[in-house]
């Protein structure tokens, strides 16, 4: 926890003073703290919330675009009010707007004196510690009876651990479920990678440029074959797309000429020919073509492997930064 310059002048401005990076202290009839950490600054009003008084808050805040004042979460509890916002150039004109609001909104109803304990409800006689709570998500900044703190850190320790345990839980069934479905997903992108040769044959029939463009048609199907057989949302996702596009490009910028070839031929074979003659003769054929128009297949190809790029952008990007996510990550863990 740290205090920047505008929100150590908003809290002299409060009436309230910086204790180890936390402003905290009593503004009008409310136990104030705020404070700020990485790209964010957070306030947290302690004191005794009734249902009744949170109802009210929840109900007047509903009212508010709290997105356009950048606030990216809020908690109301039966202890605390707390308030999380995004900081960027003017945060500090909106989080003062929001605080003044919730006091404004906290002046309409019974709040108790800012002595008495949120916890036991008794006097404190000007002898409460502020202290800062870790909740797992998010911190809060109480003021407390010393009794009180230990029983209030035992309760959210608790809740902390429970929290954790449906974490990893949660984390386990992911991963579970993520490589049960690599099969459906590979299955799923190799029924567009097919769709998208028949595409790219049907092209070639029409204008044999054309089906450099099916190599763009069969990126998407790939891709939207995978997702729709609930493929794995993992790492392996790049890999498998990426390879079966290329493959499928491949084979559809081969077998689109043969296909042609055997569609030239039917019907212009004299008829006596046994199979095994058909056969040659469109071996021979195909072999004819592809030495005249080897410029134009090989062209279909590359414009095919071309066109590729643009739906295989992402999971490309996905697959070469696999290793740099990972760093990142562990930085911000960290």
């Amino acid at each position: 926890m740290i205090l920047g310059y505008a929100l150590r002048k908003f809290a002299r401005e409060l009436g309230i003073e910086k204790h180890r990076g936390v402003a905290c202290g009593i503004y009008k009839n409310y136990p104030v703290s705020m404070w700020e950490g990485i790209a964010s600054k957070s306030f947290c009003i302690s004191g005794q919330f009734d249902a009744e008084t949170r109802k009210t808050v929840e109900s007047r805040l509903s009212d508010i675009d709290l997105f356009a004042y950048r606030v990216l979460f809020y908690d109301i509890e039966d202890m605390w009010i707390y308030f999380h916002f995004e900081d960027n150039p003017g945060t500090m004109e909106r989080f003062r707007e929001i605080f003044f609001l919730l006091v404004s909104i906290l002046d309409e109803c019974s709040i108790s004196s800012p002595d008495i304990c949120p916890k036991c409800r008794h006097s404190m006689n000007g002898q409460g510690l502020w202290s800062c709570l870790d909740l797992g998500l998010y911190k809060v900044c109480l003021y407390i009876h010393e009794d009180c703190l230990a029983s209030v850190e035992q309760v959210l320790n608790q809740k902390k651990t429970l929290y954790q345990e449906q974490e990893r839980n949660r984390r386990i069934a992911e991963e579970q479920f993520s490589s049960g479905s690599c099969g459906r997903g590979w299955t799923g992108a190799l029924g567009g990678g097919i769709l998208g040769i028949v595409i790219m044959i049907i092209l070639y029939i029409v204008g044999d440029t054309l089906s450099a463009l099916g190599g763009m048609l069969t990126g998407y199907l790939v891709i939207k074959g995978y997702h729709m057989a609930n493929g794995d949302p993992g790492k392996k996702r790049a890999a498998v797309i990426i390879s079966i596009s290329i493959i499928c490009v491949l084979l559809g910028g081969i077998l689109a000429p043969a296909v042609h070839v055997g569609m030239l031929l039917y019907g212009a074979v004299p008829s006596g020919f046994s199979n095994e003659s058909i056969w040659a003769l469109y071996l021979n054929s195909l072999r004819g073509y592809m030495i005249t128009y080897d410029d134009t297949v090989v062209r279909v190809i590359a414009g095919s492997l071309f066109f590729l790029l643009f739906p295989m952008i992402s999971p490309f990007i996905e697959l070469i930064s696999k290793k740099r996510s990972a760093e990142i990550h562990w930085k911000k863990i960290r």
